[in-house]
């Protein structure tokens, strides 16, 4: 069995996206976790995508021993790379039932290798962009702040997408940087 923490590995594996969310892996089902702010979101998703949804009210130490106990998982696999020395004392002290063993980068192996569905979506993602882009004339950027110039390429985005029919969801924060924010790698664009 295996313990998915890192949001992006849990929102890629699920598409559940949140700030505190926790998959468990096993091979007969897959259980997401989450508190009060997300479970509706979670059991709606749940419903739609065939997994369990639980509840984080008492805490990831207990419900996760509670669901091991349940499938009979001894041992559990967890992204060793995401949790921090103390957090992971403190829920291996909950769950001392459980043989932890730590795993590295095996969902980022997994998210490497595309299915042609994955690969169809990111074309039309690529073409949804380069097209946005490609339709801001050079002298429109002139005199926007780079927050202006963000919303500008996704409304621009959104409605290449809206023509075709495809949703549009950027994957990552845009970069747009001026002045002498240019020279900041992963900048976010503010009132510059």
């Amino acid at each position: 069995a295996f313990l998915v923490s890192q949001p992006v590995n849990v929102e890629y594996l699920t598409g559940f996206k949140s700030s505190n969310g926790y998959v468990l892996l096993t091979p007969e089902r897959t259980i997401v976790f989450t508190d009060g702010r997300y479970e509706t979101a979670l059991n709606v998703l749940a419903k739609e995508q065939g997994f369990t949804a639980a509840s984080l009210a008492k805490g990831l130490g207990k419900e996760l021993s509670r669901w091991c106990r349940t499938l009979g998982v001894h041992k559990l696999a967890y992204e060793a790379t995401h949790f921090t020395v103390a957090s992971f004392k403190a829920l291996e002290r909950k769950t001392r039932a459980l043989k932890w063993m730590p795993e590295k980068q095996w969902v980022m192996h997994v998210r490497m290798i595309k299915e042609p569905g994955e690969i169809d979506l990111m074309r039309t993602a690529i073409t949804a962009a380069d097209k946005a882009f490609k339709s801001i004339k050079p002298g429109e950027w002139v005199g926007l702040k780079e927050w202006e110039a963000a919303e500008l390429l996704l409304a621009r985005m959104k409605h290449y997408a809206a023509v075709k029919g495809w949703p549009v969801v950027p994957s990552f924060n845009f970069i747009i940087a001026s002045g002498e924010n240019a020279a900041v790698p992963h900048h976010a664009p503010d009132s510059t």
